[in-house]
């Protein structure tokens, strides 16, 4: 985290890190993780990635499906759904750390990374498998 301390003030963190983890009673987890949250949040608005929860056991998300913890995940090939039916996302520039599939693939139905170019196509509602050349008198989608 010291790529961002010279970006966000990392004192105050410090100390309410230090005031939740030696008050907590239970689950170190549930003290500890929030507040470096909160720090890694205000790092990436202020445009520095930090991988802190690849590096912190107690902290660390379970991806499942073949995704990865991501910083700063693409919402716009989230899923074949996202791509299909806002063709003109455009990246928000509000980040939200989570699990998301690897560049180049995104989720299927059934919550597994698949390759973008697996996705099924809509058109017209109705939806069509990749691959697959519908035609209708000389023109070809």
């Amino acid at each position: 985290m010291e790529t961002c301390a010279n970006t966000v003030d990392v004192d105050s963190f410090y100390h309410a890190c230090m005031f939740d983890v030696c008050s907590c009673t239970e689950n170190v987890k549930d003290c500890l993780c929030p507040i470096l949250g909160e720090y890694a949040a205000q790092c990436v608005a202020a445009g520095v990635e930090i991988h802190w929860r690849t590096t912190i056991p107690e902290c660390q998300l379970a991806c499942n499906g073949g995704q990865e913890y991501q910083v700063c995940p693409n919402e716009c090939t989230r899923t074949c759904s996202n791509i299909a039916n806002d063709q003109g996302c455009v990246q928000s520039s509000v980040c939200a750390e989570g699990c998301a599939c690897p560049a180049g693939q995104t989720l299927d139905d059934y919550g597994n990374c698949l390759s973008i170019s697996k996705c099924p196509c809509l058109f017209a509602g109705n939806e069509f498998l990749p691959g697959i050349t519908v035609g209708r008198g000389d023109q070809i989608w």
